[in-house]
């Protein structure tokens, strides 16, 4: 079974062909055997700069070399007087120009490589028709019949593809062969596995800004409810609201006021007074705990609670 890249079929791909081809690489062809499936990359032009370049399958194997394949599916009709190419009843480009186009970019592309510059590469281009049966014979010069892939190939894929390596190499076979290092450079280009990870100084950078950040923010509300005597704040867990009114309460008590600072949980309560034990004008109570001294002062007796929550 074919190493597959990626190792599951596209959600997104809406051609019958290739879902077709797709599982018919994984399953025919042998493990030394590499398919990826709709690679793109880039190569640098010195003229033209940059240049985009795509393949519908690049099949890879350290013996043989590296095969471009178009696909088009349904039915295929050429139209030679104007030299054009229809799929069903949609024009499409010509194939043959477009496999032929991907395998000059992708050579290009791998030449800018330490591995491939000085190397000589088997690599050839084809095209597949997987949905009809086409003539034998020459169909174009450009387009032997060696290098097109019917309905017919779809039962022995594995002769097919040999017969199309063999038709690129010609006798010596082994001159343009990747190796297995080169196929493992290939994955690497066309399909690298990256974990992106931030610098640690940024990161803390990062922590800083947030932390000021929050602090301005904080002081902004401490401004705004210094004018007034109502107001609600809210926010997420650790987002300061607790610290915020500590502080307001300090302010407060060192202005002369009496404060009370309440809150629902007993902990809390317990921490708020230890941090503002310096503060004699701050009363710290929580929620329950108040309302039972209110009660006692109001000279009614509260019920027990089992529990201390």
């Amino acid at each position: 079974m074919a190493r597959m890249i990626p190792d599951h079929f596209r959600g997104d791909t809406k051609s019958q062909a290739e879902q077709t081809l797709y599982r018919v690489f994984r399953d025919q062809l042998p493990d030394q055997f590499v398919v990826f499936h709709q690679v793109p990359w880039q190569h640098r032009d010195l003229r033209s700069g940059a240049r985009d370049g795509e393949a519908d399958f690049v099949i890879a194997h350290p013996d043989l070399g590296i095969l471009i394949i178009e696909v088009k599916g349904g039915q295929i009709r050429y139209d030679g007087a104007s030299d054009r190419w229809f799929s069903n009843q949609y024009e499409i480009n010509d194939p043959f120009r477009q496999a032929r186009e991907s395998k000059h970019s992708l050579l290009s592309f791998l030449k800018e490589r330490p591995y491939w510059r000085n190397r000589w590469i088997t690599i050839g281009d084809a095209v597949a028709f997987p949905d009809v049966v086409a003539p034998q014979g020459l169909l174009r010069p450009d387009a032997h019949r060696t290098c097109l892939l019917d309905k017919t190939d779809l039962s022995d894929l594995t002769r097919w593809i040999q017969r199309a390596f063999a038709h690129f190499a010609g006798q010596d076979t082994s001159r343009g062969a990747p190796a297995r290092q080169g196929v493992d450079d290939l994955v690497q280009l066309l399909s690298p596995s990256l974990d992106l990870r931030p610098l640690l100084g940024v990161a803390i950078a990062e922590e800083a800004q947030e932390f000021i950040r929050l602090t301005e923010n904080q002081f902004r509300l401490l401004r705004f409810i210094g004018r007034e005597r109502q107001a609600a704040i809210s926010g997420c867990a650790g987002s300061g609201k607790t610290l915020l009114a500590a502080e307001k309460a300090r302010r407060l008590g060192r202005q002369g006021l009496t404060v009370l600072l309440t809150c629902y949980n007993v902990n809390l309560a317990e921490f708020l007074r230890a941090e503002l034990s310096d503060e004699p004008n701050i009363r710290v109570a929580h929620f329950h705990g108040l309302c039972e001294d209110l009660a006692r002062q109001a000279g009614l007796t509260p019920a027990r609670r089992g529990k201390r929550d």
